[in-house]
Formats: C-alpha cells, sequence, structure tokens
C-alpha cells in the first residue's frame, strides 16, 4: 500500500527543486487471512468453477471469467448484444510467478462467455511460457513426476536378466527396444513407437543416443545436463508436444 498525496514535486523556472518519493506503507495490501481466502477462491474458479474448462494437472492456474455487455448508443440492445469476455489470473497458483490478464472485446461466432472466449486463451500462454521458462518448473512438480524408478529400460539388459537367474515368466523380447517396466508385466517398445506422440515421452532409463533419436523425430530441441543415462527431465511426461520447444534431459 503506497502513501496517498496531492503533491508531486515543486518545479522552479523549469528546474525540480523537490519532488516526493514514493513511499511504501505496508507492503501487504491485505492480511494473510484474506489473501489465503481470496486465493482459494480463485483457484476454485478453475477447479470446479466457471473456468473448469482450462484445469491443468501440470499447470496450477487460478483466476476469475468476466462476461459484460456493451452499452451501445447510451443503453444496452435487446438485439445486436456485443460482449467483452476477459479472463484475469495467475500460475502457477501454488506459487505464483505469473499474473495476466485476456480481454477479447465483441467476440465473434457466437461465443462470448470469458469462460469460453478469454479463458482458453490464457491457458495457452501459461502452457507456453511453462514448457519454455524451465526455472519455474518447482521441486515439488518435479517430485511428483520424477521421484520413482525409471520406467524403461534396454531390452538387452531385461532379456539377458532374464536369462542368467532363469525366469520364464515372461517370453524373451527382440534385444532392439525398450522394455517398459509395470508392476506386473514387462512391454517391449521400438523406438518407433515415440515418433509419433501427441504427448513428451517418458526418458528417464533410456540411454542418450535413443532419447535423442526420438526428441530429432519429434522436431525438439534439446539441452544435456551431465553424463551417462537418463535420469530426469524438464518439462515433465506427457506434456504436449505442439507447446514444447526445448526439452532438458538430466544424466548420470
Amino acid at each position: 500500500m503506497m502513501q496517498p498525496y496531492i503533491v508531486e514535486e515543486f518545479i522552479d523556472e523549469n528546474k525540480t527543486v523537490w519532488k516526493r518519493e514514493p513511499t511504501v506503507i505496508n507492503k501487504k495490501i491485505a492480511s494473510d487471512n484474506a489473501i489465503n481466502t481470496m486465493r482459494s477462491l480463485l483457484e476454485g474458479v478453475v477447479q470446479q468453477g466457471t473456468a473448469s474448462n482450462i484445469k491443468d494437472s501440470i499447470i496450477p492456474i487460478a483466476g476469475k471469467t468476466g462476461t459484460a455487455l456493451i452499452a451501445q448508443d447510451g443503453g444496452y440492445r435487446s438485439e445486436g448484444k456485443q460482449y467483452v469476455a476477459s479472463f484475469a489470473g495467475y500460475f502457477p497458483a501454488n506459487n505464483p510467478l505469473y499474473s495476466c490478464i485476456v480481454v477479447v472485446h465483441k467476440p465473434k461466432q457466437g461465443l462470448y462467455y470469458g469462460s469460453q472466449i478469454a479463458a482458453p486463451v490464457f491457458h495457452e500462454i501459461a502452457k507456453k511460457i511453462y514448457a519454455t521458462q524451465l526455472e519455474i518448473h518447482s521441486i515439488e512438480n518435479k517430485e511428483t513426476y520424477y521421484n520413482i524408478l525409471p520406467f524403461y529400460a534396454p531390452a538387452k539388459l531385461i532379456n539377458n536378466l532374464q536369462s542368467k537367474i532363469k525366469i520364464t515368466t515372461y517370453p524373451f523380447y527382440s534385444n532392439n527396444g525398450y522394455a517398459k517396466l509395470d508392476s506386473n508385466k514387462v512391454n517391449v517398445l521400438s523406438p518407433s513407437y515415440f515418433y509419433n506422440q501427441k504427448n513428451l515421452p517418458d526418458f528417464r532409463g533410456m540411454l542418450l543416443h535413443d532419447a535423442l533419436i526420438i526428441l530429432k523425430n519429434l522436431n525438439l530441441k534439446v539441452e544435456i545436463v551431465g553424463a551417462g543415462r537418463v535420469y530426469d527431465q524438464l518439462p515433465a511426461p506427457q506434456y504436449n508436444v505442439q507447446n514444447i520447444e526445448k526439452v532438458v534431459l538430466y544424466l548420470k
């Protein structure tokens, strides 16, 4: 909260002789309780309210939709109505870094609600920023997706292991490709399986060579950190490939 004032500066013969510096009375605009209540309400708009169509499990968003009827000729018409659709919000909702407002003046094609017109635009902006600004990916998000064992291992390694310890639970597979490790089954997938995926594959456990081939076929840039086998990645698996410009692979 800023201290209000009437006089901003004194000028004498085109020379400033005194100028008021902005004074902060209180850095917080409201109490913690009021802010937490407002955040909860704005998050609820996206989680189960008018903007639930942009609910995103990867990028938590909070905000408020808006729909306003435009006055025409000093009043409101019963026919030929025109609207302003808006959505104001911030993200990530659990650790706010960006705020944005999208306002669409006189939307066409019969749609005019803020949830229909402005909220999807806000969502696309959030996804673009989230995919390209890797530093905003929080540790909390990384733990959600990465704090588990790798999903993939070279099929050859699985075959050799089964052969040595004489396991016959699973049939032997071709050495070409990767074994997808689930809790109760093993499926072998060839590298070409990943080429036409709409969502970003999970590269954990893969050799760098194979991960690079897949990324090349997905037309994605890559940054490599470390050496060895892939153990971590950004953005998270299952993120829409169309919203990604670069993938960071962490190796060890």
